[in-house]
């Protein structure tokens, strides 16, 4: 009886370690294992690049895998560019497999997400890395889907708006094993298509569908079927008019079961216009018409000025009512007769009429703010819609200087027919004494920018250290109304302009917020004193600079423009977040210098948490990043550094960059911080332990034409030479402006007035 006991139990025991076993399994992507002999399709990318398999970029810390999966998320893509495959196997969610992994290496922080497709609904989970440039494990728990089914895996590893291509590596992916053996007898679809789409309201266990198709249809459509279990078949009966049924006969594996899928095929009728667009109702003093019955037109408009469009426009009458027509439509503009000062409106009014229009966007353009399309919906076909859009809704645009409608259809079915009528703008009537709107509003006066009588708030920015606000003054739209303005105390604020009407009881507030421009250094950055023998210059005008890439790499998150401050070029930096500087097709040897300079100056508040960063990035000997012998170091200067409208002066020492312990191939300069506006000046390196050099030797002079050439002999322990020049020749020298060195020789252009020319060896790396 103890032995038997003894069994049961270990049996027992066994069963409950089995069913306690994870059933996963991990795509690991090594060289033969599960991943890269698989299939995988990239989508929404932009050029979607295929999915590619290289040596893992970092395998020193949590990933020691040798081949990891690459996705290039574009520019171009969608934030959700995705790629997926259909290798997996086919599994059920239970207890034991729903915990889903995925390590990934990423540049930005952004959600990745984690999509299953099969015979259940799609399900789909997103959770954001929370480290850069690192691998990290992100784990999913789709314990919410257990008893689903699925056999396609999505992975969309960057959903997020970018402005740069993304490279982002993920690997060890633990998913579901299969645990679901297909039925044998199973003769059912998983999809069904017509000429390319899935048929609306599929259902695997629908079998009947009816199918309408457009008037004149004469070719029977094509279908295609996928089968829920691969080793199925199916064939395709079609009909044999128009008119007609086709069949999707499918054949279960057991070569036994049989469904039979039909779709019933019919053609639709014509839609004819045949009833006007309906009468308005608004009063002719409240309506400036641009095409109507009811009202008097503003003359001279162009219906159909060429603008490059497939549009054919024409007029039509039905049942006594005039009906303007598109045909071909793609997009159509209307030409008003000069500039209409629409302010006064709140309304634009439309009716449509279309057979086969899904998409309609319509905009008034202005000279000063151009368009802003809005989207006439719900489009109903075969019957009149009746629009009546609020000018508010068209963002940023004022109506004063209106002179041209859009209609625009390319977002849709293109091309289509739409008939227009009723195109006017109209405003609510006005109980008389209660108009409290204004009909011009002045800042030291002029017409403030972008005014309409129904724009309330506007934003007004001074130049700095203006010392009071402007005069405002107004114009009332009824001349029995009133206005008082009431000022800030001091900027920034809010001036308000509160009109009464003649009523006494209706009042309208105007706002005017008025800032202050950024301020700008006054002066420039102290001028360098590092002799130029002992300096790698980025940016200055007191060096010679070696070749800068850019400025603003097209990863970064800044805007740069040159600047002058008296006779100083500078560097402007706005909506900064971090800019990359980069010096690739050219690295810089900085192992003899000891120092990094930069200038910077800000108008933005210093004081914590505010912080500036300052990082150097070595690609190493193969000079380019990802090689495994890259190394970096940032630096961050806090509120005991910076200031608020001052030049800072950060003279730091390279071994404050600990991590940088190579310095030979320099390539990026990579600021970042909280200032939105920066201005930055005198960028190099220098060292403060210059190794005495001897005076180059027989120094000769050459002129060849317009050029000069200056040689010597080389100096011992010398990588490189200036060459200095002056009026006198106990006058003050500066270093040549243009110009080539070659070895022990720089050859310029000769100029007009005598010159003196000096010659220093230096051990700085040859610009």
């Amino acid at each position: 009886m103890n032995s038997k006991g003894s069994v049961f139990f270990l049996l027992v025991f066994l069963s409950l370690l089995i069913g306690l076993h994870a059933q996963t399994t991990t795509i690991d992507f090594e060289s033969g294992d599960s991943g890269t002999n698989w299939a995988w399709t990239v989508t929404e990318n932009g050029s979607n690049p295929a999915l590619t398999f290289p040596v893992n970029p970092d395998n020193t810390g949590d990933n020691t895998s040798a081949t990891v999966a690459q996705f290039t998320a574009e520019d171009a893509g969608n934030p959700w560019a995705l790629c997926y495959t259909d290798d997996i196997d086919l599994f059920e969610f239970d207890a034991t497999n729903s915990m889903v992994s995925i390590m990934v290496y990423k540049p930005a922080v952004s959600p990745v997400a984690i999509k299953f497709e099969g015979l259940s609904l799609p399900v789909e989970i997103q959770i954001s890395n929370t480290l850069i440039d690192q691998w990290e494990q992100i784990d999913f728990d789709f314990s919410s889907s257990i008893g689903n089914t699925y056999n396609r895996l999505v992975i969309i590893p960057d959903f997020a708006d970018r402005s740069q291509d993304n490279i982002i590596y993920f690997d060890n992916i633990v998913v579901p094993e299969e645990n679901i053996i297909p039925a044998i007898n199973d003769a059912s679809l998983s999809d069904l298509l017509v000429d390319g789409s899935t048929i609306d309201g599929f259902d695997t266990d629908i079998y009947i569908y009816n199918v309408e198709l457009a008037d004149g249809t004469t070719t029977v459509p094509t279908l295609t079927a996928t089968t829920t279990i691969p080793n199925a078949s199916y064939q395709v009966n079609d009909a044999a008019v128009l008119p007609g049924t086709s069949e999707v006969v499918v054949t279960a594996e057991d070569g036994i079961t049989i469904l039979t899928y039909s779709i019933a095929f019919t053609i639709s009728q014509p839609v004819v216009l045949d009833t006007p667009a309906p009468t308005p109702d608004e009063l002719q003093e409240d309506v400036i018409s641009i095409y109507s019955d009811s009202y008097t037109d503003i003359a001279g408009t162009n219906f159909n000025p060429f603008w490059g469009q497939s549009t054919q426009v024409s007029f039509e009458d039905v049942n006594g009512n005039n009906m303007m027509k598109y045909d071909t439509f793609n997009y159509q503009g209307t030409q008003l007769n000069g500039n209409q000062d629409l302010s006064l409106m709140e309304y634009v009014h439309i009716d449509v009429w279309t057979e086969d229009a899904t998409v309609v966007l319509f905009s008034p353009i202005s000279i000063t703010t151009g368009e802003h399309l809005v989207s006439l919906t719900p489009i109903n076909i075969g019957s009149w819609n009746s629009y009546d859009i609020p000018l508010t809704d068209f963002v940023g645009m004022t109506f004063i200087d209106i002179h041209q409608l859009k209609f625009d259809g390319q977002a849709g079915v293109t091309p289509s027919t739409i008939y227009l009528d009723n195109i006017y703008f109209w405003k609510a009537p006005v109980v008389a004494g209660s108009d409290a709107t204004l009909a011009d509003l002045l800042v030291g006066g002029t017409t403030i920018a972008g005014f309409s009588s129904i724009i309330l708030s506007y934003d007004y920015e001074l130049a700095n250290g203006t010392p009071r606000i402007p005069t405002i003054t107004a114009t009332t739209n009824d001349p029995n109304a009133s206005y008082v303005v009431n000022n800030p105390a001091s900027v920034p604020g809010a001036s308000a302009i509160v009109v009464t009407a003649d009523d006494n009881i209706t009042v309208l507030t105007y706002t005017i917020n008025f800032t202050y421009a950024a301020a700008t250094p006054v002066t420039p950055a102290p001028t360098p004193t590092a002799d130029s023998t002992n300096v790698i210059s980025l940016y200055s005008d007191a060096y010679q600079d070696v070749t800068v890439d850019t400025w603003s790499a097209v990863w970064d998150q800044a805007d740069v423009v040159d600047e002058l401050i008296n006779t100083d070029n500078v560097k402007l930096y706005t909506n900064f977040v971090y800019a990359g500087i980069e010096f690739t097709s050219q690295t810089i040897d900085a192992t003899s210098m000891t120092h990094f300079h930069m200038d910077v100056w800000t108008p933005d508040d210093t004081s914590a948490p505010s912080e500036f960063k300052v990082k150097l990035v070595d690609f190493g000997t193969d000079g380019s990043w990802g090689g495994g012998d890259d190394v970096e170091h940032e630096l961050i200067f806090g509120e005991a550094t910076l200031n608020t409208e001052s030049w800072v002066s950060l003279d730091i020492p390279l071994t404050d960059f600990i991590n940088l312990t190579t310095s030979g191939h320099l390539a990026q300069l990579i600021i970042s911080g909280t200032p939105n506006t920066v201005y930055v000046d005198n960028v190099y390196f220098y060292t403060d332990n210059p190794v005495a050099l001897g005076i180059p030797q027989n120094v000769a002079v050459l002129f060849a034409g317009t050029d000069i050439t200056i040689s010597w002999d080389e100096v011992s322990g010398a990588t490189s030479y200036v060459v200095y020049e002056s009026d006198t020749p106990n006058g003050a020298y500066s270093t040549v402006i243009g110009g080539s060195y070659i070895g022990t020789s720089w050859t310029g252009i000769a100029q007009s007035n005598r010159r003196f020319y000096i010659v220093k060896a230096a051990n700085v790396p040859v610009r």
